[in-house]
């Protein structure tokens, strides 16, 4: 296996295990979605919290669920406008 197929299997599996672990949390995988679908947003997103209190398992359930929308034709540039809006690019 090439390094980024590891590396493409390691993420995934984090992304998985992670995600699983999310119970609840509608109101802030609603806040997410909201923003991600905002054309018209220039702000960053920002999620804040503690050690412990779940901000990697929200954005690995984030991202899974927007993988499968990506594979389902759904929505094809997200992934882009995320990273876009993160650095400050229009």
């Amino acid at each position: 296996m090439d390094q980024y197929s590891h590396q493409n299997e390691m993420h995934t599996s984090f992304m998985e295990n992670r995600a699983a672990s999310v119970i609840g949390r509608g109101d802030i995988l609603k806040a997410v979605d909201d923003f991600v679908l905002n054309k018209d947003s220039d702000t960053p997103f920002v999620i804040l919290g503690g050690p412990g209190l779940g901000k990697s398992s929200i954005m690995a359930r984030v991202a899974e669920v927007y993988h499968q929308k990506v594979l389902r034709g759904e929505l094809p540039l997200l992934v882009l406008k995320v990273v876009q809006n993160m650095r400050g690019f229009r």
